[in-house]
């Protein structure tokens, strides 16, 4: 791309950024109110607002298109990297031939130590009913 391209790319991604902001929305909005105030100004406002519609239209399109092959860009990396994990994945899983190794088992006559029981108080003295 040339350097006239970049600069061009780089304006209209800009000004679309601008004009899409919540800040450029409060200043356009009193702008549109100025006729309210000043209603001897209606024919010069409505001919600015007019050369800035003429300028800002063809400008935000071609932002969009900018903005739009960017993010194009973007989803097709993300979509080849993507791909290659699942290729990864794919040589991963195929090339599992035994099953994964088993526990140990516990010794004969023996809990787990997640199993054992707790011992149980005894108690010498017999147990007798409430009177």
């Amino acid at each position: 791309m040339s350097r006239l391209s970049v600069l061009d790319d780089t304006l209209a991604a800009r000004a679309t950024r601008a004009f899409g902001s919540m800040p450029a929305f409060y200043l356009l909005t009193l702008y549109g109110l100025l006729p309210l105030a000043l209603p001897s100004a209606q024919t010069t406002l409505l001919y600015w607002s007019n050369c800035v519609q003429l300028i800002a239209l063809p400008l935000l399109m071609v932002g969009q298109n900018v903005l739009g092959r960017a993010a194009e860009q973007r989803a097709n990396e993300t979509h080849d990297a993507v791909l290659d994990e699942l290729a990864l994945l794919r040589a991963l899983v195929a090339g599992q031939t035994a099953p994964p190794p088993a526990a140990p088992s516990p010794r004969p006559g023996r809990n787990p130590p997640c199993l054992a029981v707790p011992p149980t108080p005894t108690s010498t003295r017999p147990h007798r009913p409430p009177s």
